[in-house]
């Protein structure tokens, strides 16, 4: 059971990365995120030295909730594949809708190290996963057989990290890293599967897309 300043500890990594992932972290300040939990300072300051500190709890809470979301619906053996891959399209968009562009720009600029660990965490679990998936997509007959899965993942890595880029955000004012996001789903995934594989699950990639298109 955990202790109440556990709790504490927790719901004060929840609340500023809440305000971190929506409004970046530079500007933002100690007495700010201490005002929106109802606490002083003095006890954010009792379980956290600084903002640098707190930010780097935020991040690296994120990497591990990633890590074990990923990993369960890549895992789970009982799913055929086109519902493992909806479900990591679906768990992408969610994570990528929460990070603003702001956040990205800032640890990128202001947390370097920290960005560094992010961008190696992103390789290695698109690496590790999206790999075994699209080869395990190949041997259920879904995905084409002249898709070269070790290129299929170098690929999608390549995008994914320059979905979050805020430099390449910068040259589409008008887009979002998850919508970005959603447009590298709705075409690329389409085009790697089988004709047969798009017959047999054309209600479930319909219903992704439009989810996609609400979004």
């Amino acid at each position: 059971m955990n202790s109440e300043p556990d709790k504490t500890r927790q719901r004060i990594i929840e609340v500023a990365g809440a305000i971190f992932f929506s409004r970046g972290f530079a500007k933002v300040t100690v007495d700010e995120i201490a005002a929106e939990l109802g606490i002083s300072k003095k006890t954010l300051y009792r379980h956290f030295a600084g903002k640098d500190r707190l930010l780097q709890a935020v991040v690296r809470g994120m990497i591990n909730d990633v890590a074990a979301e990923v990993e369960a619906v890549v895992g789970d053996d009982r799913r055929d594949f086109i519902d493992q891959l909806i479900g990591l399209m679906r768990l992408m968009s969610a994570r990528v809708a929460r990070i603003s562009a702001q956040f990205a720009d800032d640890l990128r600029k202001h947390a370097p190290e920290l960005w560094r660990e992010v961008e190696r965490f992103r390789h290695r679990k698109v690496m590790a996963n999206f790999g075994r998936l699209v080869r395990r997509g190949q041997a259920a007959g879904a995905i084409r057989g002249d898709v070269d899965p070790e290129l299929l993942t170098v690929i999608y890595a390549a995008t994914i990290q320059g979905v979050v880029n805020p430099q390449v955000l910068a040259r589409l004012p008008d887009a979002t890293p998850s919508r970005l996001f959603q447009a590298v789903g709705k075409t690329m995934f389409v085009g790697i599967l089988t004709e047969r594989a798009k017959i047999v699950h054309f209600h479930k990639l319909t219903k992704l897309r439009k989810e996609f298109d609400r979004a």
